[in-house]
């Protein structure tokens, strides 16, 4: 079966999909052979944010293979990143001296990394399956089911590494930013999800108001992170280089 955007979707998926370029780089780790307690701190807190933004990728990406927007580019991305989510969350809990994190200590962590982990396998092995070509309904269900949970549970998850490692150990502003920051790129691949699950039929009124919400949400940090937060919360304003990827992204998305 192959689905097809209309041609009034795809003025706005293509704003969509330049923020989701803009707003997903940046996320590579450097490799570390000893890691003290404030890199782990940091590094755990991007590679969280980077979880949810995967959760929201292998959907996007899954959802235009079966769109034929670059059918076999967008494959390949969706398998990738179901399994760099995978991998990630066994990082996360076990550590990896690559990604720069240590093993994680906090129960309540490690309780949202496995509660994660139980609600996101249906969805990285279905992602998996459509880039194969495998687009039976219930798969295609799986995946469209699966993927909110799954950041809903990343969301929970990361809150709590925030509260543990985001205080004494970053400085909070700083860790804020990161956050917020890391948002952005989450948001950015949700909502070219959500307009690819709308051109094909999936979802109706609640995804609709769900794509409104993340466009609200989006802006909204967008102005955050270029003011640098109330009274510097968000580690003072951006540096001049940092603005001007700011504008780039605000004007392509006011277009």
């Amino acid at each position: 079966m192959t689905y097809i955007i209309s041609a009034v979707s795809r003025p706005f998926l293509t704003v969509a999909l330049v923020l989701a370029g803009l707003c997903g780089a940046g996320y590579g780790q450097q490799a570390l052979a000893e890691v003290d307690a404030a890199q782990n701190a940091r590094n755990r807190i991007s590679l969280a944010a980077r979880q949810r933004m995967l959760s929201q990728r292998m959907a996007k990406s899954a959802c235009l293979s079966m769109v034929s927007v670059d059918a076999e580019v967008e494959a390949r991305r969706a398998h990738d990143a179901a399994t760099s989510f995978d991998e990630m969350l066994v990082s996360l809990a076990e550590g990896n001296a690559e990604q720069g994190v240590l093993k994680e200590t906090y129960p309540d962590v490690r309780a949202g990394l496995a509660r994660t982990a139980a609600l996101s396998s249906g969805l990285t092995a279905s992602v998996r399956q459509i880039a194969a070509g495998d687009l039976h309904t219930v798969v295609v269900w799986l995946m469209v089911s699966r993927n909110v949970p799954a950041l809903t549970e990343m969301n929970a998850t990361m809150e709590l590494m925030e509260a543990h490692y985001g205080t004494a150990q970053v400085d909070p502003g700083i860790a804020a930013a990161i956050v917020l920051a890391g948002r952005q790129g989450m948001l950015s691949q949700k909502m070219v999800k959500e307009l690819c699950f709308l051109s094909i039929g999936i979802g109706g009124a609640d995804v609709r108001e769900a794509l409104a919400d993340t466009v609200d949400v989006f802006d909204t940090a967008l102005q955050q992170l270029f003011r640098g937060g109330k009274d510097g919360a968000l580690g003072g304003k951006p540096k001049p280089k940092q603005r001007g990827q700011l504008r780039a992204v605000k004007k392509v998305g006011s277009r």
